[in-house]
């Protein structure tokens, strides 16, 4: 499906923990931020359905483009069925952190 579909989510990828990681992003841009991050495939062979996932990012307040202090988005997922993500941010803390950033711009 070309730039609509990343990798091949067969196997544990679109199991639960990675969806939860998912969502907490469009919760930051439903509640004023912009979230951008980095998704590394490591495959076996270039092409194939990768083994590992890495993520790293950071937040921004959309309005101001004020970076999101304090905010961690990283995660390491396998093709296994062992994995886990514990969602780290809810809708209070990110409506927190968006308006201390746009309280420093002003």
């Amino acid at each position: 499906q070309g730039l609509r579909n990343m990798f091949a989510q067969d196997g544990h990828f679109n199991m639960v923990p990675y969806r939860v990681m998912e969502n907490e992003w469009s919760d930051f841009a439903r509640y004023g931020a912009r979230v951008e991050v980095e998704i590394k495939l490591k495959a076996p062979v270039v092409g194939e359905r990768p083994e590992k996932i890495s993520v790293i990012g950071k937040a921004y307040s959309a309005k101001s483009n004020v970076l999101l202090k304090d905010v961690k988005l990283k995660q390491k997922f396998a093709n296994n069925s062992s994995q886990g993500y514990k969602r780290q941010y809810f809708k209070k803390q990110i409506l927190a952190m968006v308006a201390a950033a746009e309280r420093s711009v002003h």
